[in-house]
C-alpha cells in the first residue's frame, strides 16, 4: 500500500522545518507511513518573491526519495494568494492508494491503521468536521449560505447532517478542517479538477469581509469547495473522531478530555505558548519548546512526542 501526503507551504525556513518534522513523525510510526511520499506545494513569500530554495535545505537533499515538489501558478497566486498554494494539492495527486491532504503544522503521533482500513474498504474522503461555521458572522444564517452556494455550484441543496464542536447548534454538511483529510485515489481523482478549476469562483461568490471585521470567509474557500465536490460527485463521506486532527486548543481539550490518551494526529495551530514558525528551525528553538512548563494539554503531548523522536532519530 502506498501513501502520499500533500502539504502547502511558503518557501521559508519555518515552513520547511515543519515539513521535515512531518517526515520524522511519519518515520516514527514505521511502515507503511515511513515510506510515504511527501508532496510539497511551493507558494510564494508575501513579498512576491521565491524564498529559500528547497534544494538548499539539507533535509530534502538527504531524503530526496521521499519528496516531490510542485510549484503554484504565479498568475493565480497573485490573485488568490495562499489559496492557490493549497488548491494546487488537488492537481498534484498521484497514483498512491491513500492520499492525505494536511497543513504544515501537523504532527503524526500514533499509527492510524484502522482509518487506513476504513478508507481502503469503503472508499471515500474523510475528515474531522471544522470546529466552527465559516458563515456565522455574515448577513444570512449558515444554512441559507450552504443552500445558496450548493445550488449555485452543484444545482442541488446540500444536506446539513452534522454540527460543529464549538457551535453544536449550527448544522453543516461534510465540512472538514483542512488540517488532515484522507481519501482513496479513486475518490480524489473524481473531484480534483473541479476543486482546482472552480475554487476561484467559490472565492468570488463569498463576501470579501465579515460584517464589521477585517477577516474574510474567503479564507475557508477550499474547505467549502471540498464540501461541494463531495456532494456534486457523490463521494462517500464520514466525519471522523477528533483524535485524527486534534488542535492544541484548551476548550476542545476539556470538551474531548476522554480522547486525549488516543490522539493520533496533532494540529498545533494555536500560538498561545510558542511560536510555531520557529520551534523546529534550530535545535536550540526545539529545546526551548521542550522546556516550556506551563503549556496546554495537547501541546504537552506534542512535547513528549518530539522528545521521543529526538531520542530515536536525533534532530536530523
Amino acid at each position: 500500500m502506498k501513501i502520499s501526503v500533500y502539504v502547502p507551504i511558503s518557501p521559508n525556513i519555518g515552513f520547511l522545518s515543519r515539513v521535515k518534522w512531518i517526515r520524522k513523525s511519519l518515520d516514527h510510526l514505521g511502515s507503511p507511513y515511513s515510506e510515504a511520499i511527501i508532496h510539497v506545494i511551493l507558494g510564494y513569500e508575501d513579498n512576491g518573491q521565491i524564498g529559500l530554495n528547497p534544494k538548499e535545505f539539507t533535509e530534502f537533499s538527504a531524503n530526496k526519495h521521499r519528496y516531490r515538489f510542485h510549484s503554484t501558478n504565479r498568475q493565480k497566486f497573485n490573485k488568490y494568494s495562499h489559496l492557490e498554494t493549497a488548491a494546487t494539492r488537488f492537481m498534484a495527486i498521484d497514483d498512491a492508494d491513500i492520499s492525505i491532504l494536511c497543513d504544515a503544522d501537523v504532527m503524526f503521533i500514533k499509527r492510524f491503521d484502522e482509518l487506513i482500513e476504513l478508507v481502503q474498504s469503503n472508499e471515500g474522503i474523510y475528515g474531522v468536521i471544522a470546529h466552527a461555521s465559516p458563515f456565522t458572522l455574515l448577513d444570512k444564517m449558515p444554512n441559507e449560505w450552504w443552500e445558496s452556494i450548493s445550488v449555485n455550484f452543484c444545482n442541488e441543496e446540500i444536506k446539513l447532517s452534522y454540527s460543529h464542536s464549538k457551535q453544536p447548534d449550527i448544522q453543516c454538511p461534510a465540512y472538514y478542517n483542512n488540517g488532515f483529510i484522507i481519501g482513496d485515489n479513486k475518490s480524489w481523482k473524481k473531484i480534483k479538477e473541479f476543486c482546482y478549476q472552480r475554487y476561484g469562483e467559490v472565492c468570488q461568490f463569498l463576501p470579501e469581509k465579515y460584517n464589521g471585521r477585517d477577516s474574510s470567509p474567503r479564507f475557508f474557500t477550499l474547505q467549502i469547495i471540498l464540501s461541494l465536490a463531495l456532494l456534486k460527485f457523490g463521494i462517500k463521506t464520514q466525519p471522523i473522531s477528533e483524535i485524527y486532527n486534534f488542535p492544541n486548543d484548551q476548550l476542545l481539550s476539556e470538551k474531548f478530555s476522554s480522547l486525549l490518551s488516543d490522539i493520533r494526529i496533532i494540529h498545533y495551530l494555536r500560538t498561545n505558548h510558542f511560536d510555531r514558525e520557529r520551534i523546529f528551525t534550530k535545535n536550540v528553538e526545539t529545546n526551548r519548546f521542550l522546556l516550556i512548563e506551563k503549556i496546554d494539554l495537547v501541546s504537552s503531548i506534542l512535547q513528549k512526542h518530539v522528545s521521543e523522536i529526538i531520542e530515536n532519530q536525533g534532530y536530523d
